[in-house]
Order: structure tokens, then sequence, then C-alpha cells
């Protein structure tokens, strides 16, 4: 399936990449309102974890062809859920890598 570029591309670019800060940033701001200690370490590494996650989202959504703003709400909601997301692909991948062993 090719792929095509959505009409303002670099404008759902942009979305997607707000949608991503304010994901991290939220998570990051409700374990501190939570009473999670949080480090500076800890919060670059949520940044980190949340920013690959979201990443692994946007290219999901550039290979199913989703509009920018499916995209960008799927990336936000990745960016706060962070290792899980990656732990759910990861186990996904997996299961259908293991069909062929």
């Amino acid at each position: 399936m090719p792929f095509k570029p959505p009409e303002d591309e670099i404008a759902g670019y942009f979305l997607v990449a707000i949608f991503t800060g304010l994901g991290v940033l939220s998570k990051i701001a409700h374990s501190i309102l939570s009473g999670i200690p949080t480090s500076f370490w800890g919060a670059v590494c949520q940044i980190i974890i949340s920013t690959f996650s979201s990443a692994l989202v946007l290219m999901l959504a550039v290979r199913f062809q989703w509009h920018y703003t499916r995209t960008a709400v799927a990336c936000g909601i990745s960016s706060w859920s962070g290792v899980t997301v990656v732990n759910l692909l990861e186990k996904k991948l997996l299961s259908r890598l293991g069909r062929y062993v």
C-alpha cells in the first residue's frame, strides 16, 4: 500500500508534535500532582520513552493512512501511556514472529 501524504502534511506533523509534547508533559505533571517522587532524570527518561512510543504510533498511522487529526490523538494518547504502548507492540510483534519460527 503506497503512502499518500495528507494535503496539510506540515500542519499534520506539527499537530502530532504538539499532542506528543502535551501527552508527555501531562504525564509528568500527573506524577508530580499524585505525589509520585519525580526526579529530573526520571522526567528525561519519561520524555524519551513517550517520544519513542509516539513515533511508533506515527509509523502505524502512516502505514494505515490515518487522517492527521486521528494520528495526533493517537500519538498524544501513546505518549501519555509511554512504555505500555511499547510493551503492547512488542508482544504483538513477537507473537507474529512466533508463527514463522
